[in-house]
C-alpha cells in the first residue's frame, strides 16, 4: 500500500514536470514569433489609421483650394488645383468641369475679366480670344469624359458631355470653316453623354440630354437655321419655306374711317363734306341736321350753371 501511495506520488510529480518542460520550451521557440506577429498586426493598424487620417487632410485640403478657385472664379487657377491633384479623380474632374464652366460664361458675356474693381467698362473680347478660351478647355474635357466612363462615376461624365457640346456649338459659331466637324462632334458628345447617363440610371439627365438633341439636331434644317451667324434670305429658301405673304390693305383715309364709325348717313362722307354746300360755303344747317342724325349711346355731360352775376353797385353821385 505504501509502496503503491509513493509510485502515485512519483509519477505525479514526473509527469507535471514534463508538462512544464514543454510549456517553457514551446515559449523559447514560438514566444518571440508570435510576439513579432501581434506587434507587426497593431503597427500595421496605426499605420493604417495613420494613413487614413493623412489621406483625409489631404483630400480636405484638396476640396478646399477647389472650392476657393470656384468662388473666385479664376480660370488658371482651376488649371493649377487640376494639375497639383491630378491623381485624385474627383478634385481633377470638378476643377476642369468648373474651368469650362467658366469660360463658358466669359465667352457669352463678351468681356474681358478684370480682377480690380472699377467703373469703367471692361475690353471686349475678340473673336480670336474667344476661340482661344475655348481651345483651352475643350481636350482637358475629352479627357475628363473618358476617365469617367465608369457607370459610379457618371455624373463627372454627364456634366463633362453637356459643357463639351456647348464649347463646340460656341466654336461653330466663332469659326465658320470648322463648323461641320464640330457640329459633327457635337452630335456624339450629346449621344455618349444620353447613353451614359441611361446605364448610370439617371434617367432625368438622360431626358435633357435627349431634348437637347432633338433641338438642336432633331431636323436637318433646325440647326443650320439656328447656328449659322448669317440666317438666309427668303428668297434664298425653297418655296415651301418661305413666309407667306400678308395680303396688304389699301390706305385709307382717316377722315373717311371717322365718317363711316360715326355713321354721318353717308357711306365714306367726312364732317368737311357735309360742311361745304354746291358753291364751297360751309352750310350750317345741314352741318346742324347731320350731328342730330348721329346714334349717341351717352348724353354729353350736363355743363355747370352760370353763377349769376352780382349786382352792380350803384353809382355815387357826383360831387358839386
Amino acid at each position: 500500500m505504501d509502496d503503491r501511495q509513493r509510485e502515485v506520488q512519483v509519477g505525479a510529480g514526473l509527469h507535471e514536470s514534463r508538462l512544464n518542460t514543454e510549456l517553457i520550451d514551446f515559449l523559447q521557440v514560438w514566444g518571440p514569433r508570435v510576439l513579432y506577429v501581434v506587434l507587426a498586426v497593431v503597427l500595421a493598424y496605426i499605420g493604417l489609421q495613420y494613413l487614413d487620417r493623412h489621406r483625409e487632410q489631404q483630400m480636405d485640403r484638396a476640396y478646399a483650394e477647389l472650392q476657393s478657385a470656384l468662388v473666385t472664379g479664376q480660370i488658371d487657377g482651376l488649371f493649377e488645383v487640376a494639375e497639383n491633384h491630378r491623381s485624385k479623380n474627383a478634385i481633377w474632374s470638378k476643377a476642369i468641369i468648373g474651368a469650362s464652366q467658366q469660360v463658358i460664361g466669359e465667352v457669352r458675356v463678351g468681356y474681358e475679366r478684370v480682377e480690380q474693381e472699377t467703373t469703367e467698362e471692361p475690353p471686349l473680347l475678340t473673336t480670336e480670344a474667344r476661340v482661344a478660351m475655348v481651345d483651352l478647355v475643350i481636350d482637358p474635357l475629352r479627357q475628363v469624359a473618358r476617365a469617367n466612363s465608369d457607370p459610379k462615376r457618371a455624373l463627372f461624365a454627364v456634366d463633362a458631355y453637356w459643357n463639351l457640346t456647348t464649347l463646340l456649338m460656341t466654336k461653330a459659331m466663332l469659326v465658320p470653316e470648322q463648323r461641320d466637324a464640330l457640329l459633327d462632334e457635337a452630335k456624339q458628345s450629346l449621344r455618349a453623354g444620353l447613353s451614359g447617363s441611361r446605364e448610370a440610371g439617371l434617367e432625368q439627365f438622360a431626358a435633357l440630354f435627349e431634348n437637347r438633341y432633338e433641338a438642336l439636331f432633331g431636323r436637318e434644317d433646325r440647326s443650320i437655321a439656328r447656328w449659322n451667324p448669317e440666317l438666309p434670305n427668303d428668297a434664298d429658301l425653297p418655296a415651301e419655306a418661305r413666309r407667306p405673304e400678308r395680303a396688304q390693305r389699301p390706305p385709307q383715309d382717316p377722315m373717311q374711317m371717322f365718317g363711316q364709325q360715326n355713321g354721318l348717313g353717308v357711306p365714306g362722307a367726312t364732317v368737311l363734306d357735309v360742311q361745304q354746300g354746291p358753291g364751297g360755303d360751309i352750310d350750317i344747317e345741314e352741318l346742324m341736321r347731320r350731328i342730330e342724325q348721329m346714334n349717341l349711346t351717352d348724353d354729353p355731360p350736363a355743363l355747370p350753371e352760370e353763377s349769376p352775376a352780382p349786382p352792380e353797385a350803384p353809382e355815387s353821385p357826383e360831387a358839386p
